[in-house]
């Protein structure tokens, strides 16, 4: 598991990420916030998880209770590489994210494991 700090002035990290591995699939699980204060670093992170992992990477949002236009901004970025392909796909978000894709018009634009959320 891997935290990514708020940076100063918060208590404590704003997100955990944790991997497991199963068929040769990668799942990184979010549990927390993805906001500017820390969306470079979750690229960062996410970025390394998808270039080490030799198959699928779905990323699931179960846990994430927070995301911004800045997050917005990264899983769209992360959802097509420069060839066109998928590089990953999302899976599971929770009722606030899912509102805030919605709101902002992107959940039909991204991947999802087992398409689109209802």
């Amino acid at each position: 598991m891997q935290d990514v700090d708020a940076g100063p002035g918060h208590a404590g990290p704003l997100l955990e990420i944790s991997a497991s591995t199963s068929n040769g699939t990668t799942t990184l699980l979010l549990k927390g916030e993805v906001d500017l204060s820390n969306a470079s670093q979750v690229e960062e992170m996410l970025r390394a998880a998808s270039r080490e992992s030799s198959g699928p990477v779905v990323i699931d949002l179960a846990g994430l209770t927070f995301i911004d236009s800045s997050g917005i901004r990264l899983f769209l970025s992360l959802s097509v590489a420069e060839d066109g392909a998928s590089r990953c796909a999302f899976a599971n978000p929770s009722a606030a994210v899912r509102r805030v894709l919605d709101i902002a018009g992107v959940r039909d634009r991204l991947p999802w494991k087992d398409g689109p959320p209802g």
